[in-house]
């Protein structure tokens, strides 16, 4: 939070800097969620305050192996930032946590909120 990880801009280009920021935000925002899950307690980090980016799903030897391997790494990828290479990184566990969260915190809101109130049809 000191930082300022919670509240990253959309860069404007993709460099590994940027991708390896975007991998710290969403994980932490990621496992606030979880911690808060399993502690029932509401989350420490709240989306109306902050912000983050899915890191591309790129391994960490394609990001850091130097701009050529990284550039190519990154024009491989699907229009949704997912490798085509049918193989799983720790950038693709935490992008697919991220999927996740908009559930979570719909969970959270409803099972810990105070005076909520909710019909069957919104679980489902």
């Amino acid at each position: 939070m000191a930082v300022g990880l919670h509240r990253l801009p959309k860069p404007t280009t993709v460099t590994p800097l940027s991708e390896w920021r975007n991998g710290i935000a969403s994980s932490a925002y990621s496992l606030d969620k979880l911690e808060s899950i399993f502690h029932a307690r509401p989350p420490y980090l709240n989306r109306f305050y902050c912000t983050y980016q899915m890191p591309l799903d790129l391994s960490d030897d394609e990001l850091y192996s130097g701009p050529a391997v990284f550039e190519a790494a990154v024009k491989s990828l699907d229009a949704n930032g997912w490798n085509t290479k049918n193989k799983i990184y720790t950038n693709t566990w935490t992008r697919a946590r991220c999927c996740l969260i908009p559930i979570w915190e719909d969970m959270l809101e409803k099972s810990l909120g105070v005076d909520i109130k909710f019909s069957c049809s919104d679980i489902e």
